[in-house]
């Protein structure tokens, strides 16, 4: 047997060794896995069922003339156990049957694996996509509920503010609280003087649109250009001025921080007061026809001018007399007649109101007796007497002896007003008073007295 030289035998030859790693992409279902149970490496089905495919082939030679150990490929595979299927709430798609396979459940088809490794693949994607969405969603409905409360409490302050800037509008014209606004509205307000047309015993007012809260207004009164003391308040007294006196008032807002500036009135000037009629009258009070009348007037002026009278005399309802004569004769009216009297003041610059005063009835005027007692008796030594009386109102007049005058035998006619007396002869001497009446229709009536003195055959009268 010859030895072989190993000199001679050819070696292969050295090729140069390169750094260069080639790298594949490992199968996520491929990756062993340590199973606790069995202490060793186990894969999943799918690598499982590529060893026990190899099971019972000899190794074959190594690339590198190496030779591979005896018996690692002849040992007996032990199956791994199979995974138990991920419960997710997404369905899974079932397996589809593959043309030509004869049971689609057996485990040595390629084509079910495949199909099963892609349905867990599309399981895993589902149920990756599934927690993203509901992450993002539940960060969308917080976004949402956040803008939607965002968006809300912009809406109410934004409501608010309206109704705050509303109730602050309405405010301005009657709120101040600053020397700016109290000024601004001081500027487009002004005040006014009532009356506008015064006269000297007026009292003056002053009146402004300035309609404010909380804010106070001082009131000043000038007469000319100086201030009046003592004058107070938005109302003049007509103490203060007289007749052509020019008047003004000035009205000053302030509150408790400050002070606007003053609202000037316009100027009035005081004019003359006409003269007022306190009473009007007439004396006599008790009128009789052909007795003269005449007018008694109280009158004031304010302004202490002299005051003339002008007088308008009325009977019955009509004017007889327009003159400044305050008296009136009687023969103007008779009985019955309504007098009045109307008189209307005048202070030299003007005329005051008429007054008229209440009416006066001429009464009746009663009988007058105008004639006298005789001195002596007549030839047959009796007393004779013709009285005579008249009456203004030419009224009918009775005459008569009272009932207290009780002399014997004294007669007198009613009608013609002749008085006798038949003197006895046992008439005893002495003063004998005698009294005669003369009465009219209406009660009106005169009387006359006188004393008759008789003395022994010499009668002689003695009147009163």
């Amino acid at each position: 047997m010859e030895k072989s030289d190993p000199s001679h035998i050819k070696k292969p030859a050295n090729k140069p060794m390169t750094n260069k790693v080639t790298c594949k992409k490992t199968n996520p279902a491929t990756i062993k896995k340590r199973d606790p149970e069995m202490g060793r490496k186990t894969t999943n089905p799918a690598a499982a069922f590529k060893e026990n495919k190899g099971a019972g082939k000899t190794a074959a030679p190594s690339k590198t003339g190496i030779p591979a150990k005896p018996g690692i490929q002849d040992k007996p595979k032990i199956p791994a156990k199979p995974r138990m299927p991920v419960k997710s709430s997404i369905p899974v798609k079932p397996a589809i049957p593959l043309k030509g396979a004869k049971n689609v459940y057996d485990p040595k088809s390629r084509e079910i694996k495949k199909a099963c490794a892609a349905s867990k693949k599309w399981e895993s994607s589902i149920l990756w996509q599934t927690k993203i969405l509901r992450r993002i969603s539940k960060g969308f409905v917080l976004k949402i509920t956040l803008k939607c409360l965002i968006s809300a409490a912009v809406a109410v302050s934004i409501v608010l503010a309206c109704i705050f800037g509303l109730s602050q509008r309405s405010k301005e014209t009657a709120l101040i609280t600053s020397s700016q606004d109290i000024s601004i509205v001081a500027e487009q307000n002004i005040a006014h003087i009532t009356p506008g047309d015064p006269s000297s015993k007026d009292t003056l007012y002053v009146t402004t649109d300035y309609a404010m809260e909380n804010v106070s207004l001082r009131y000043c009164w000038y007469k000319g250009d100086v201030e009046i003391k003592g004058a107070e308040g938005n109302s003049l007294s007509n103490s203060y001025f007289r007749k052509g006196d020019l008047i003004k008032a000035a009205i000053t807002p302030f509150n408790d921080k400050t002070e606007g500036k003053p609202i000037t009135s316009q100027t009035v000037k005081i004019k003359n007061s006409p003269p007022v009629i306190r009473s009007v009258d007439i004396e006599p009070k008790t009128i009789y026809t052909n007795t003269d009348i005449r007018a008694r007037v109280d009158a004031k002026d304010h302004d202490l001018d002299s005051v003339r009278f002008q007088y308008r005399w009325i009977k019955n309802g009509s004017v007889i007399y327009a003159q400044e004569s305050e008296s009136l004769p009687g023969y103007e009216f008779i009985k019955g007649d309504a007098i009045q009297i109307e008189a209307t003041p005048f202070d030299g610059e003007g005329y005051g109101k008429p007054v008229r005063s209440d009416f006066f009835i001429v009464n009746n005027s009663p009988p007058e007796i105008i004639s006298r007692p005789p001195s002596l008796l007549d030839h047959n030594g009796a007393f004779v007497y013709q009285v005579i009386a008249k009456d203004i109102d030419n009224d009918r007049i009775t005459f008569s002896i009272p009932p207290n005058i009780k002399i014997k035998d004294m007669k007198i006619d009613p009608s013609r007003g002749l008085l006798t007396w038949e003197i006895p002869d046992d008439i005893k001497p002495g003063d004998y008073r005698i009294e005669i009446l003369a009465r009219d229709n209406d009660g009106g009536e005169a009387s006359q007295w006188f004393n008759l003195n008789i003395r022994f055959n010499q009668p002689n009268r003695k009147s009163e």
